[in-house]
């Protein structure tokens, strides 16, 4: 969360040459901390938040299990951003209109990344939800439920939904689950499988998720002939071209994120400064929206 941690000597702010309007879109960490360096050189700043609320994706990385605190992180910024006279306005989605009625002279764009729904056959079925919307609460997984996505978002889902009483199966395409944990977190994580019987899957490809009658002759093969109660069969091929059935009462897709493009062609055209940073750029972690907001917004 700070920028300036092991760069002291050649990252700090410096004060602006000549006071500037800056208009900063979205409220994630990225576009708090932009906006909050901006202010802090002594730009006059407007942060414009589509949702009711701010903190982006730092509010969903806060529900896992042991990451509470990342809500402090949250609490930090817009502290630090109100204390340096930040007009923050929750609730509206900037628009190419409404920037330019405040005739600013550079735009910081901080639109952040929306979760990546892939091209799975069946996966619009009701039963099929976000990692995301889980974890915000907006989705409701329960019962047996398949993680399709063996990342950091996949695996603390799994995390969270086990500890809510689900019997939960991660299904990873690449080698292995989890690469992205941390050696410190890892143990953590495996223990928390250990107690409550999360299963890992890797080198699954999910090639469709379908109703359970459709595959029910197949699934009670796999399962020694049992009758399945489940409401969906996710079908998958290991790397042998093999087919591994699951069943499942839910299935949560967690395969990562993509960019949320803003189209800043006619802010271009005005003549305004523009620089894109954080996970519109390119989707990595905290770390990386605030160390490319602190850098963008100590140029202007």
């Amino acid at each position: 969360m700070n920028a300036e941690n092991g760069f002291e000597a050649v990252r700090f702010i410096t004060p602006a040459e000549q006071r500037k309007k800056v208009v900063v879109i979205g409220g994630g960490p990225a576009g708090l901390e932009a906006a909050r360096v901006a202010a802090t050189k002594g730009h006059e700043v407007t942060l414009f938040e589509k949702q009711n609320y701010l903190g982006g994706q730092l509010n969903i990385a806060s529900v896992p299990p042991r990451k509470i605190e990342i809500r402090r992180s949250i609490e930090d910024l817009t502290q630090a951003c109100q204390q340096v006279g930040v007009q923050i306005h929750q609730g509206h989605e900037a628009d190419t209109d409404s920037i330019l009625a405040l005739s600013p002279d550079a735009v910081i764009v901080a639109t952040g990344a929306n979760s990546f729904m892939p091209p799975i056959v069946g996966i619009d079925d009701s039963r099929v939800c976000d990692a995301w919307k889980v974890l915000a609460g907006e989705q409701q997984a329960t019962g047996r439920v398949v993680i399709i996505g063996g990342g950091i978002v996949g695996c603390e889902t799994a995390e969270y939904l086990a500890e809510q009483g689900c019997q939960v199966a991660i299904v990873e395409m690449s080698d292995k689950v989890g690469a992205g944990i941390g050696i410190t977190v890892l143990p953590s994580v495996l223990e928390t499988y250990r107690r409550y019987g999360v299963t890992q899957h890797p080198g699954l490809k999910v090639t469709r998720i379908e109703p359970n009658h459709f595959q029910e002759a197949q699934v009670q093969e796999a399962q020694e002939g049992q009758q399945s109660s489940y409401e969906l069969n996710i079908v998958c091929e290991d790397q042998q071209g093999n087919i591994v059935p699951f069943v499942a009462d839910f299935a949560v897709i967690a395969s990562g994120a993509r960019p949320q493009v803003f189209d800043s062609s006619d802010l271009l055209a005005q003549g305004i400064e523009v620089v894109e940073v954080g996970d519109c750029v390119k989707v990595a972690d905290i770390s990386h929206a605030i160390k490319t907001a602190y850098d963008a917004a100590n140029s202007i």
